[in-house]
């Protein structure tokens, strides 16, 4: 999916809004990339994650994700000093409750470890994955 340009232009204001708020980056809308991914549910709500492009920002690497819903941009994850380490797995009604939850793997960065990580109403619960550090 391609990011529309209202969801860029929400989740571009709050990842600027992070900067404000003492967290994040206050690099240009422009020098921001999309994480390679974006996706949207059947309620339209779209993820999206921005970072600062290297060349373009002198902002430490890392990776801000945010959900739109209903016209506002919700602070879903920030990662840090990584590159498209977001990633899909599944998504379903896990806990049987009638709403999708999304199942996510988090590539380790650096000295990092995978995790997997759960989305559901914009909250996150993150599944440490034991073994060696991935790079």
């Amino acid at each position: 999916m391609e990011a529309n340009a209202p969801a860029l232009a929400l989740a571009g204001e709050a990842f600027r809004g992070l900067a404000r708020a003492g967290h994040g980056c206050d690099c240009p809308v422009t020098a921001l990339r999309v994480c390679p991914k974006p996706y949207r549910n059947a309620r339209l709500d779209v993820l999206i994650g921005l970072a600062p492009e290297q060349d373009q920002c002198a902002c430490y690497p890392s990776e801000d994700w945010f959900l739109i819903r209903a016209g506002k941009a919700l602070h879903f994850r920030s990662i840090y000093g990584a590159e498209d380490s977001l990633h899909l797995i599944d998504t379903g009604d896990y806990d049987g409750d009638d709403v999708s939850e999304a199942l996510f793997l988090e590539e380790g960065v650096g000295d990092g470890r995978d995790a997997l990580v759960l989305l559901r109403a914009a909250s996150a619960t993150v599944f440490t994955l034991p073994g060696p550090y991935s790079f």
